[in-house]
């Protein structure tokens, strides 16, 4: 379904944003989102892909690194 592509593809670019800024919420202020609705997208996200994408902390998100 061409919905479901579109909403991946900006889960993935907020994703994208919140490694970048290294914090959920500096990514959902930078935004105009929630933190939990930056949470719930990326946890989706995580779903979607069956991998686990951020380790996330009370002050940080870093990115998840497999010991494999």
């Amino acid at each position: 379904m061409i919905i479901a592509h579109i909403r991946d593809t900006e889960d993935l670019i907020l994703f994208v944003h919140t490694v970048e800024l290294g914090s959920l919420s500096g990514a959902a202020r930078d935004l105009c989102m929630s933190p939990a609705v930056v949470s719930y997208r990326i946890q989706r996200l995580e779903n979607y892909l069956e991998f686990h994408l951020l380790n996330r902390t009370t002050k940080h998100c870093l990115l998840y690194t497999s010991d494999a």
